[in-house]
């Protein structure tokens, strides 16, 4: 009788104490989980956010430059010529070198030659910007420059190099305008592969390892910040349908934030570290169920014995009493 009561007090305890320990870890850990995974997306939101307002201060630095050159009167009368002035060369090698970021610039002169810094070859020709949709909008509103973000409609050669058009270009297109009319388009151009290691290189970030951005330009078009990450560009649609969301195979959080007012960058935030922590945080809370169920163990053992051993002697001592009272036969 007291052999099966130890039993059912202790398995009592044992069941009551794995159950509700188990409900609890499963309980923290979820909330826990959604905790950890919220301040992670929040602090990559505000990573990439300081990044592109870095960014921005560049780009602003470079229009900055394009447009005072575009309003100095010396330079548009300078090429409102249908003759080539050997002055305007030194002018834009100037302007390319007044930032980092700018890889080349261009002029265009309506009717006329066409300008390039010292470093770049085989320019698109103006009458293919002509039918290129972006420039001839451009040409045809009220607006005086754009930021043109593309694949297509590049220079052959950069610095004496082949330029591959899967990195992009980035250009800033400036109206020429002299007694209001357009006598010809300022292109400054912009290395992508410069933008995306000055202000979207995460290899150094303690927390954001691995991420990989991509601007989007004209047509949902991508630049690429290395050959390598062509591997990454499978997620930029699903990333722009869902956006502030873990991609569907689980890896990256994807991110799409508004870059320059028309455009938009999609960054690629890998999970692995967060799966990390969360492993940690499960294997904790394993390690402090099983502690918890050893010890149940011993305080059944504790209760068990608080109750059953005085039965045990109350029992004992009851044995003379049932002998007496049993009837004489």
């Amino acid at each position: 009788m007291f052999t099966t009561l130890k039993k059912n007090i202790i398995r009592s305890i044992m069941l009551s104490t794995v159950l509700l320990s188990i409900g609890a870890s499963l309980a923290s850990f979820i909330v826990i989980a959604h905790s950890q995974y919220n301040h992670y997306k929040n602090a990559a939101n505000d990573t990439i956010d300081q990044k592109i307002t870095l960014s921005s201060f560049a780009f602003n630095n470079v229009m900055l430059s394009s447009r005072q050159l575009s309003e100095n009167e010396a330079f548009l009368e300078a090429i409102d010529s249908d003759e080539f002035n050997p002055q305007i060369v030194p002018v834009l090698n100037t302007l390319k070198n007044s930032s980092f970021g700018i890889l080349a610039a261009t002029v265009y002169v309506v009717e006329g030659p066409t300008y390039s810094t010292f470093n770049v070859t085989n320019v698109v020709p103006y009458t293919q910007w002509l039918e290129y949709d972006p420039v001839n909008n451009l040409l045809m509103s009220e607006s005086s420059s754009m930021l043109s973000i593309r694949t297509t409609h590049i220079a052959q050669i950069y610095n004496n190099v082949r330029y591959n058009d899967a990195f992009g270009m980035i250009t800033y297109v400036v109206k020429l305008e002299r007694e209001g009319n357009v006598v010809g388009l300022l292109f400054v151009d912009i290395a992508p592969t410069y933008v995306y290691q000055t202000y979207f290189n995460y290899d150094n970030h303690p927390r954001f390892q691995g991420t990989v951005s991509f601007m989007i330009g004209e047509n949902r078009s991508h630049l690429l910040g290395s050959l390598a990450h062509q591997t990454h560009a499978d997620y930029i649609d699903e990333a722009l349908q869902n956006s502030n969301a873990v991609s569907s195979n689980g890896r990256y959080l994807m991110h799409a934030h508004t870059l320059h007012e028309e455009h938009q960058l999609i960054t690629l935030i890998p999970m692995g570290p967060l799966y990390a922590t969360l492993i940690r945080t499960g294997v904790l809370l394993l390690v402090l169920n099983v502690l918890i169920i050893a010890m149940s163990y011993f305080v059944a053992q504790w209760v068990e014995r608080r109750i059953v051993t005085p039965l045990q002697r109350l029992n004992t001592r009851m044995q003379p009493s049932r002998h007496l009272l049993k009837r004489p036969e």
